[in-house]
């Protein structure tokens, strides 16, 4: 069964073997081709295998293969571009795979394979395994080699001519690589039989000097074993860098290898210079007309061949110092030539000038101002010259000589001019000015005027008031009784020797007198009003008092009548007079508590079980009241909201405290109490009451536990604002079509219905943010804008109470059986209580 197996399989691999890639492959003369659209890749002499159980030699046997640039089959011209895959190589039994071992596989015969001019590339192991071939040219337009496999056994390779400009990708070097230039092919991706690299011409110069001909140009062959001829006849004579393709041909027999060379040369300019001459003027003036000679000319050649003329220039200006400049010259250009310059010097020399001192003056006593020249001769605008030796200017007189007139004297050396004379100058010496100012002086309001003094500023030489011959005379014309003010202080009357005296007034300033003013302190208790404020004054003259005071200060303090309890600074302000400051001291206002009281006027002893009672225990400070039962199963104490409910469980009797614990403002109330009676259920109908001010107030008898629905039809101009129910508000409960219905009754209840002139009334079930609901002693305000004001009218206008807001839930108590218009801002609404 095992031997049958193995049949088949060698069979199989023999078909394999024979039968790939046979659609593509063609033979035209020697060899096989690919056919690929236009384009044709010389092909292995055998098909690539799929499995191959023994080595499969190459079948190009021929010493010599001349592949054509053009092949034709069926009619059709193909180019051939490409060295194909394993295209020269032999086989080697390694299980279909396209692997080549030196050990089995079996390359071309050919000793010498010419490719044609068209190649582009050459694949994977294209000459693999060709042991007899010696050396190989490499087209111009091969631009890639597939990878180190392309040469792979090539054990006799030695000699490979590179054609193309620069390298094809992945190139390789064999023992002898000629290559254009060795600029572009330094580094081969792969490499053997001992590779070097060399051009195929080395140029022994590659710089010359211009010499109006063409330059000699000499070269070596580095081609083993072939003559070369190079073409030299595009070589430049002019000036320049060149980078030049030197066609050159190789000849070994009848063998011809037609290339080239890249030959990167320099021509320099010949040397040509240029010699600026000398020059000279005086200092300030224009710098003259530079000129230069010129040597190094050759072939006849001379200054008219200049593309650019010589730019002479110097650092030299009109304002350069006397000196020596270099004059320098650039900028000149001619064909061929290479321009060196030699520098030529500019003498600048001292212009003549004429000096004299400038006059001059001071004070007695003063030191010698800084003397100054004036100048007749300068030049480029100046106005003194630069100087070797500044000005040393000389004079008898000295800060403590008398006035008169004394002679100024100087030598100096100009960096720039040559200074024949200095004329002197005279120096004058006058009295020095003298200043007496009257001291200022103050004092309070009907007080006696204080002893004037007075100051000199001025004086020379250590000299003080002691040389004064005559002191001044210093008077006001203020008095004691004179107003707060400011008053001259005059003087006059001195006299002194070698000064000019003149005079400065001072000022007298009369300053408001100290009153001072004073207020007690108060007590009050919370919520009451601050009592009157009394001030006591202290700091009056002569006979005057608070009947003199412009405006009055008058005493205040931030503490309002609803303030908390504590202590609040009582301040003083607003005091002005003409001749009095106020010193003010403030008092103390303390806020005590208040008493409270605790108003219960409620019956409770006729109460049925099941019924719901609201508590309606007030306090006089509003603060919210406590209530207490003793345990039992009688009644119980629930609160809603702010509200307070008594629940009848069962029948009894019961007491029940009210009280309220007070706070920081007002003392605890005495604690109240009532009887509480509770009976069987009542068989009497509970009352239900409906207020509008439309339909006035309307009560009926309904059934205990029973549910009420009606619809709510408003006035015209009016919206539904609001919907209460036992002042609980039920605004939510009203349908599309305004109809209510109320929870079960089980006692007396009431509906209040208000209405609005705003569109922000109820429409489509939308409420206003202002909420007024009424309750059974007045209204409710929810949600208003604190601090605003909440205005009560009759029906007939008259304003009945106006409160502020000062919460967020404000009630208003109100008299029953009224109808009352309510204004907000402008948010007004309608209700009847």
């Amino acid at each position: 069964m095992k031997k049958y197996i193995y049949f088949l399989v060698t069979l199989l691999l023999v078909v394999i073997c024979t039968n790939v890639n046979a659609q593509t492959r063609v033979q035209i003369g020697d060899l096989y081709y690919e056919l690929i659209g236009a384009n044709a890749s010389v092909a292995s002499s055998r098909p690539i295998p799929l499995d191959c159980r023994s080595p499969q030699a190459s079948l190009y046997t021929k010493e010599t293969y001349i592949i054509p640039s053009t092949v034709t089959y069926n009619g059709l011209d193909y180019t051939v571009t490409e060295i194909g895959e394993a295209a020269f190589a032999g086989w080697a039994n390694m299980n279909a795979s396209p692997y080549f071992d030196s050990s089995y596989a079996i390359g071309s015969k050919a000793k010498k394979i010419i490719l044609p001019p068209t190649i582009k590339s050459i694949g994977k192991y294209a000459f693999a395994n060709c042991r007899d071939l010696t050396s190989l040219v490499i087209p111009e337009n091969v631009t890639s080699f597939f990878d180190g496999t392309v040469f792979l056994n090539c054990d006799l390779l030695r000699d490979i001519f590179y054609l193309p400009a620069t390298p094809p990708s992945k190139w390789y070097a064999a023992s002898n690589t000629y290559v254009p230039t060795l600029d572009s092919y330094r580094s081969p991706s792969y490499s053997g039989n001992g590779a070097t690299i060399k051009e195929y011409i080395s140029f022994t110069s590659k710089e010359f000097t211009y010499t109006g001909t063409v330059p000699n140009v000499e070269w070596v062959n580095n081609v083993t074993g072939y003559e070369a001829e190079v073409d030299l006849s595009n070589i430049k004579k002019e000036v320049g860098v060149y980078n030049e393709r030197i066609p050159i041909k190789l000849t070994k027999g009848d063998e011809v290898i037609e290339t080239y060379v890249i030959f990167k040369y320099t021509i320099k300019g010949a040397p040509l210079l240029v010699t600026v001459n000398d020059a000279s003027r005086v200092y300030g003036d224009e710098n003259p007309q530079f000129t230069y000679t010129v040597s190094g000319f050759i072939n006849g050649d001379d200054s008219s061949i200049f593309s650019t003329n010589p730019n002479i220039t110097t650092t030299a200006t009109t304002k350069s110092n006397v000196g020596t400049y270099n004059i320098t010259a650039s900028g000149c250009s001619a064909p061929n030539y290479s321009i060196t310059y030699k520098q030529g010097v500019l003498t600048i020399t001292k212009a003549p000038l004429n000096a004299k001192i400038n006059d001059a003056h001071r004070i007695y006593g003063d030191y010698n101002p800084s003397f100054s020249m004036s100048y007749e001769g300068l030049k480029n605008g100046e106005t003194a010259p630069s100087w070797i030796t500044s000005p040393d200017y000389s004079t008898e007189a000295n800060n403590q000589s008398p006035i008169g007139k004394y002679d100024i004297t100087a030598n100096a050396v100009a960096r720039n001019y040559d200074i024949q004379e200095i004329l002197k100058g005279v120096l004058t010496i006058t009295p020095a000015p003298l200043t007496i100012r009257a001291n200022n002086a103050s004092r309070s309001y009907y007080e006696e005027n204080p002893t004037f003094t007075y100051q000199c500023s001025g004086f020379k030489n250590y000299d003080n008031a002691s040389i004064l011959l005559t002191e001044p005379t210093l008077s006001s014309n203020a008095n004691k009784e004179s107003s707060v003010g400011l008053y001259d202080i005059e003087i006059s009357g001195a006299s002194a020797s070698n000064y000019d005296i003149s005079y400065s007034k001072g000022t007298l300033t009369v300053i408001k007198r100290a009153l001072y003013v004073s207020v007690g302190n108060y007590e009050r208790d919370f919520n009451s009003e601050n009592p009157e404020f009394t001030l006591d004054y202290s700091g009056f003259v002569s006979d005057e008092d608070i009947r003199v005071i412009d405006t009055r200060p008058y005493a205040y303090t931030s503490a309002k009548k609803d303030s908390n309890v504590g202590t609040y600074t009582i301040n003083i302000t607003g005091g002005d007079d003409n001749n009095y400051s106020f010193n003010y001291s403030s008092g103390k206002l303390t806020i005590n508590r208040a008493e409270q009281d605790l108003i219960w006027n409620q019956d409770l002893t006729n109460l049925a079980v099941g019924e719901q009672v609201k508590l309606l225990a007030e306090a006089t400070s509003g603060l919210e009241i406590t209530y207490s039962l003793d345990q039992n199963e009688i009644c119980e104490v629930y609160s809603t909201g702010k509200s307070v409910y008594l629940d009848c469980k069962s029948e009894g009797e019961i007491q029940i405290r009210a009280s309220q614990d007070g706070n920081g403002n007002y003392y605890a109330t005495p604690r109240t109490s009532k009887k509480i009676v509770v009976s069987s259920s009542s068989t009497e109908k509970p009352l239900l009451t409906i207020k509008q001010a439309n339909l006035g107030s309307i009560s009926t008898k309904v059934e205990r536990g029973s549910v009420y629905e009606f619809t709510i039809t408003p006035e015209d101009e009016w919206l539904i604002h609001s919907v209460s129910f036992n002042d609980n508000d039920y605004t939510g409960k009203l349908d599309n079509t305004n109809t209510f219905t109320t929870p079960q009754i089980t006692n007396n209840s009431t509906i209040v219905i208000v209405y609005s002139q705003e569109p922000s009334g109820i429409s489509h079930n939308e409420m206003s943010s202002t909420k007024i609901i009424g309750i059974q002693n007045g209204i409710k305000i929810n949600d208003a804008v604190l601090g605003t004001e909440a205005y009560i009218y009759s029906i007939d206008g008259s304003l009945v109470k106006s409160q502020e807001i000062k919460s967020s839930s404000e009630e208003i108590k109100l008299a029953n059986n009224q109808i009352y218009i309510i204004k907000i801002g402008t948010f007004t609404s309608k209700v009847r209580l």
